[in-house]
């Protein structure tokens, strides 16, 4: 039977090989983790190891679905290929030095409909309480009170709808999710809880593990500079930043982006700098083009156990949507459906693009 890791390397290799289509950045994404496994083989400071890569993976799949129809079938959440490509590569490799991780920073940018606020409330989740810190602090930071709760309230479902997990794990629930309460890991002392900007207090935050959703709704730098400084009191704290794309080219986020973007090309020269950030995106390359119907009902939306989910699969396309814009249309899949189909698909063929997958 395969492992996480084998299914993240065989992904890789599909991408590089041309197996599996995907943009520059993604390729070289994949590129650059079977190079490392090479060139660091017997490396003085960096070391892959097989069992924290497999086991962040192994934590989020005993997690559950809350939300949609495998919510309601009491399914438990799959990784895909992408996701345990992510996963992997982040969490497996450390240093031999500090014992901590080698990337301190992540930037993950994909289309909407590709579950980025259940994988990173089940990471969260595991850095509360199997990511070997005592007193972990984990936050899902936010602009607004009501983004900041969404993976928080999300893990908080995940660990109601198996109390059992929640037990065996000694974490502790409030009472509610709307609560200013943290939910607690009785073992290590550790704490979650959602962080926005209306936050009464940001300073003396000591954060093991945070996670930005929508990095691109960041209209000012604030809650980024804090959370980013903060960080660096430990030495295995990490910075999760997963994001759809944005239009705000001056705001964080394109800063964010543009430096992994570098640290993708090689074009990064401060080693430390470069060997601590980890970053991906999923998005078109500038040339691509599509000149046809015929084109668009082929084009790869998404993935679904694994297997590709093209546009014919969800709508009906119609001749003349080589006018539509591409960008747009790929991270924005709910605008690109009610654009080009002559009738919409039935909500639950449409269901599994919500992010609860």
């Amino acid at each position: 039977m395969s492992t996480h890791v084998d299914r993240a390397i065989d992904y890789a290799r599909a991408v590089v090989g041309g197996e599996i289509p995907a943009c520059k950045f993604v390729r070289l994404a994949c590129q650059r983790q079977l190079d490392d496994l090479e060139r660091f083989a017997g490396h003085p400071v960096y070391e892959w190891s097989p069992q924290h890569a497999n086991h962040v993976c192994a934590f989020i799949e005993r997690l559950p679905h809350v939300k949609g129809p495998k919510a309601n079938a009491g399914e438990l959440i799959h990784l895909e290929p992408w996701q345990c490509f992510v996963l992997t590569t982040v969490f497996g490799w450390r240093r031999k030095d500090t014992g901590g991780r080698r990337f301190r920073r992540a930037y993950i940018e994909v289309p909407r409909g590709n579950a980025k606020s259940t994988l990173s409330s089940g990471v969260a989740l595991y850095a509360l309480c199997l990511d070997g810190e005592q007193g972990a602090e984990v936050y899902s930071a936010a602009t607004t009170r009501d983004q900041a709760r969404i993976t928080y309230g999300d893990a908080f479902d995940m660990l109601r709808k198996r109390p059992d997990f929640a037990t065996r794990m000694k974490l502790h629930l409030p009472k509610t999710k709307m609560t200013s309460s943290p939910i607690l890991h009785k073992e290590t002392y550790g704490k979650f809880l959602p962080l926005s900007r209306e936050s009464s207090n940001l300073d003396g935050l000591n954060p093991h593990f945070v996670v930005i959703d929508e990095l691109h709704a960041h209209k000012t730098r604030d809650v980024y500079d804090v959370i980013e400084t903060a960080t660096a009191k430990r030495t295995a704290s990490l910075l999760w930043c997963i994001t759809t794309a944005g239009t705000d080219t001056a705001g964080i986020c394109y800063e964010v982006r543009g430096f992994a973007l570098k640290v993708l090309q090689g074009t990064v020269e401060s080693d430390a700098a470069r060997e601590a950030m980890f970053g991906i995106v999923y998005t078109i390359d500038d040339n691509d083009q599509l000149t046809s119907a015929s084109a668009y009902r082929s084009l790869v939306v998404s993935y679904k156990d694994g297997a590709p989910v093209r546009m014919s699969d969800v709508a009906d396309v119609i001749d003349g949507i080589e006018k539509f814009c591409l960008q747009r249309a790929i991270s924005r899949v709910a605008d690109l459906v009610r654009g080009v189909v002559i009738e919409e698909a039935d909500d639950q063929d449409l269901a599994w693009l919500s992010p609860t997958t």
